[in-house]
């Protein structure tokens, strides 16, 4: 008796927990992509990277990313994003076309703006960045003034 009550306990917990429905056919939300419904869903690893560690992130494309990466970390804001990384020494940081970035970077870091980027970068030590002419980029040296760049720049310390 009790082995009969538990196929029916078990059905009704699943359509509570799906609200009823179950939807293969269902696409994202307008914010994100097929990937990220929510528009916010972080730095994630690449699918390249060997199964040892790994430290090159990607923001992928339409999605909010805010987060921190160690020693010589390599990370992509993909287009039509909001990323925010703060960087370990030696990073290499690239925000693409249309994306919008902050970036702390550490000691011997760079960052690259792409055409139609913002970029905000804030060098914690010697730090360069490269800002196409066609990219809204500034620069912070330590706890010194932003200025506005274009074309290379960088840091030589705090």
């Amino acid at each position: 008796m009790k082995r009969a009550l538990i196929w029916p306990v078990v059905l009704a917990l699943c359509g509570l927990a799906c609200n009823g429905a179950i939807r293969f056919d269902e696409q994202g939300a307008d914010a994100g992509n097929p990937t990220c419904p929510s528009g916010s869903c972080g730095w994630g690893t690449d699918d390249d990277c060997d199964s040892g560690s790994c430290s090159r992130l990607s923001c992928h494309e339409s999605t909010t990313c805010v987060g921190s990466c160690g020693v010589s970390c390599s990370a992509e804001c993909e287009p039509n994003s909001h990323c925010g990384l703060m960087t370990g020494e030696n990073a290499t940081v690239l925000c693409e076309g249309g994306a919008s970035c902050t970036f702390v970077l550490g000691e011997g870091s760079s960052a690259g703006c792409a055409a139609g980027s913002t970029c905000g970068v804030r060098c914690v030590e010697h730090c360069s960045i490269s800002c196409d002419p066609a990219a809204s980029c500034q620069l912070q040296c330590g706890d010194g003034p932003s200025m506005a760049v274009s074309g290379s720049a960088s840091c030589l310390g705090a």
